[in-house]
């Protein structure tokens, strides 16, 4: 229930998901090459607050990966809530890790919730877990598993005769 979920009398926390596309549902295990989308579902008790999400990420040995959040100068996207007075009810922010960033194995996320600016209301450490699984593709000309890394994406190269 509602009143049951993590936080207080302003915000409280109803889901955070792992989503993937062709995946049903949400996601325990996902594709590396594919876009990872985390979605954190809460509820403003407050009419006109003004709240932010924010994950933390975590690999299977405790090395803290990386951290994002709706913030307009965190965020590479503009946010059209962010910064806004929010109406009472519940909302969804979702942050959209690219394919082929994360290395193969474990993860989880934490998740914070808050009041602008940088005001922590409702955090969850721990909220999920994933495994990233390597499909391959980047495995052609390459052998084995890509040991050591928590990142491994895609970067631009470009080689030139001078």
């Amino acid at each position: 229930s509602r009143d049951a979920a993590p936080g207080n009398e302003m915000v409280r926390l109803h889901s955070v998901r792992i989503v993937q596309e062709d995946l049903e549902g949400p996601a325990a295990d996902v594709d590396i090459a594919k876009d990872i989308a985390i979605q954190i579902q809460y509820w403003n008790l407050i009419p006109d607050q003004q709240l932010y999400a924010c994950i933390s990420i975590g690999d299977s040995k405790g090395v803290f990966v990386l951290m994002s959040s709706n913030v307009r100068a965190v965020s590479l996207t503009d946010d059209p809530w962010y910064g806004k007075p929010q109406p009472e009810g519940l909302f969804q922010s979702t942050c959209t890790i690219p394919g082929n960033f994360l290395n193969h194995g474990r993860y989880t996320i934490s998740v914070n919730v808050g009041r602008v600016p940088g005001k922590p209301i409702v955090v969850v450490d721990n909220a999920v877990a994933f495994d990233v699984h390597d499909t391959g593709a980047m495995n052609q000309e390459f052998f084995g598993n890509w040991t050591g890394p928590v990142i491994r994406p895609r970067l631009p190269w470009d080689t030139v005769k001078v």
